[in-house]
């Protein structure tokens, strides 16, 4: 690492790490959506071929299905709730950087 020798290097370097780590965050936040769109139980059963269609459903695995169907739901609910959650931190710790720049290099007219 470079050495510093004057405070205002030593802010630049701090927005330029601060901007750095908005870029990651905004990158995970991407890959989270990626994951969550991926993680859908509607694309598993779209994908599952209808094997249940075809055969009359046993009592046992009646209730199993119902499960399985139930647990899906719930974790689609949750990481929306997640996702919605992450992505309302990052637009806050957005808006925040955007004040700080517009404090740190004013406009001039």
């Amino acid at each position: 690492m470079k050495k510093i020798k004057r405070i205002e290097d030593i802010r630049s370097e701090k927005m330029q790490l601060r901007v750095k780590q908005l870029e990651l965050e905004k990158k995970i936040q991407n890959n989270w959506k990626g994951l969550k769109e991926g993680l859908n139980p509607q694309i598993f059963i779209e994908n599952k071929p209808g094997e249940s269609t075809h055969k009359k459903p046993e009592r046992g695995r009646l209730f199993a299905d119902m499960l399985i169907y139930g647990v899906d739901f719930l974790s689609k609910k949750f990481s929306e709730m997640a996702g919605q959650k992450i992505e309302s931190t990052m637009q806050k710790g957005v808006e925040k950087l955007a004040q700080k720049l517009k404090a740190r290099f004013p406009q001039k007219t």
